[in-house]
């Protein structure tokens, strides 16, 4: 063990990031120490003068001079794991609370996953990072990069196309993400909040279903079969192209920046990339983005107020596409062409490629105000709409109601006088008051039949007309009108006393 003189400790990263959960290797859940060492891990002191220095007193005290080992860097990485938990649609969305129930067994079973890759180029997991809004995991790891000539040579099996360039062999993309998915495929697959049924589904579903088709054509082998002697396990994807950079499934590598937030933006099927530099061209964001999922438009940047970073809007097919390329491509230093990018793969110490970093936020499908700002610029469309619109409801909910009411009035609903309890009343308690008070009934009583011969002629002629209406087929309904106090109750009466109506 080297003495810590000649060792630096890496710079401290906070323990809990906004709109995360940071886990511990092999330690469970962290509780609350100030910081977490994730950086870069403990380096040989650079400075040649303490050196010099330190040589020079060992010199004059006449000591022996040690060499100091060589401590080769480790270098960092970061894998991000999709579909874990729910992706959170809104801030209503409970499934969020309730795979919460799940989080400390599903972190056990994708550190048991990752566990399968020690010994491969001192592999150390540094921290696990829940992203509980966009339903993914952070693994954040080191390891030793080795060199290119130290790799086995592997005959490379796949299809390529024109565009497709080698990946380096030295790069975390090309040494762990199959090992990842040869590891998750011996542990029965990446873990899922709703079990390992629906977690095989997304598996099927995530991405391409033929790795030959990741470019929207599909290929076909230039010999029509696979060479003899190449051993291959069908229940592992194999890594096709783009996705030897990016990932492929539910592992994906982070190849930009990881933002962090826990703001009120929840993912949506549409992502607004900016460009903090020149524009990038739509090929360039087609090979970029088309390996996390189906693009179905690109819109390119429009003009934007001064000071504004000019963007373009990518439109995926599924919403959790689109969580993976934010989350993996945020940040990503990109060139604006593809031809500088494949002299930035070709030629790594190429300078001068004007490049152009991005920075991706999730965009809203319909816009405040979008319905009422198109009604209002549209009224030749929008007023006969509404107009029908009333109309037709007008009709639905007020006719029935008319309805109802002129067949109560029809069939005497609302006349109480034929229910049994109010003739009860009438009979026992109301007449004989009448009687005993006296006058006012006997007022209203008079004769009929002189009131009608003697006074109204026209009323013989209106009984004969409704003694006539009645005795017809029942098709209709009779309605008498008349002033006030002009006797339609008791012409009524007169007609139907012969026989009951």
């Amino acid at each position: 063990m080297l003495p810590l003189r000649h060792l630096r400790a890496a710079p401290l990263r906070p323990l809990m990031a906004p709109g995360s959960r940071l886990y511990a290797p092999r330690l469970g859940l962290l509780r609350p120490p100030a910081a977490l060492a994730t950086g870069a891990s403990y380096r040989r002191y650079a400075s040649s003068d303490a050196n010099d220095t330190r040589s020079n007193e060992e010199d004059a005290s006449g000591t022996e001079k040690v060499d100091e080992p060589v401590i080769p860097d480790r270098q960092h990485a970061s894998v991000y794991i999709s579909n874990v938990f729910p992706i959170q649609l809104g801030a209503w969305d409970l499934r969020v609370h309730l795979a919460r129930l799940r989080e400390e067994s599903l972190m056990e079973e994708l550190m048991a996953i990752t566990s399968e890759l020690r010994g491969r180029h001192a592999f150390k997991v540094e921290s696990w990072e829940v992203n509980r809004k966009d339903g993914g995991v952070f693994c954040h790891f080191s390891y030793l990069p080795p060199k290119e000539e130290d790799l086995p040579k592997i005959k490379d099996t796949s299809i390529h196309t024109p565009e497709d360039l080698p990946a380096d062999p030295t790069s975390p993309a090309s040494l762990f993400l199959p090992l990842l998915l040869a590891a998750a495929h011996k542990k029965g697959g990446w873990p899922h909040w709703a079990g390992a049924w629906w977690s095989s589904w997304i598996e099927r579903s995530a991405g391409n279903g033929r790795t030959t088709d990741e470019a929207g054509h599909h290929l076909y082998r230039g010999d029509l079969s696979v060479p003899d002697g190449v051993a291959a396990d069908v229940g592992v994807p194999k890594l096709q192209g783009w996705q030897r950079v990016a990932g492929r499934g539910r592992v994906w590598m982070v190849r930009g920046r990881q933002w962090t937030e826990d703001l009120n933006r929840f993912p949506s099927s549409r992502l607004r990339v900016e460009f903090d530099g020149p524009d990038v061209s739509q090929e360039m964001l087609y090979r970029l983005f088309r390996p996390y999922g189906r693009l179905t438009e690109i819109v390119p940047p429009t003009p934007v107020p001064a000071g504004a970073l000019r963007f373009a809007m990518l439109s995926f097919s599924r919403i959790s596409t689109t969580v993976t390329a934010n989350n993996c491509m945020h940040g990503f230093l990109s060139p604006i062409k593809t031809a500088d990018y494949d002299l930035a793969q070709n030629q790594p110490a190429a300078t001068n490629i004007p490049t152009s970093r991005l920075r991706l936020y999730y965009e809203r499908p319909l816009k405040a105000h979008y319905v009422r700002t198109w009604m209002s610029d549209h009224p030749r469309i929008v007023l006969p709409i509404v107009a029908f619109l009333l109309a037709t409801l007008s009709y639905t909910f007020f006719d029935p109601i008319r309805s109802f009411f002129v067949r109560s009035h029809v069939e005497g609903v609302w006349n109480l006088e034929q229910y049994t309890v109010v003739k009860f009343v009438k009979e026992t308690v109301y007449n004989p008051i009448a009687k005993l008070l006296g006058t006012r009934i006997a007022r209203r009583r008079r004769n009929v039949d002189d009131l009608g011969k003697a006074s109204w002629r026209d009323r013989l002629e209106a009984e004969r007309n409704v003694e006539r209406w009645l005795n017809e087929y029942p098709s209709t309904f009779i309605v008498v009108t008349g002033p006030p106090g002009s006797g339609k109750h008791d012409l009524i009466n007169r007609v139907i006393q012969s026989e009951k109506k």
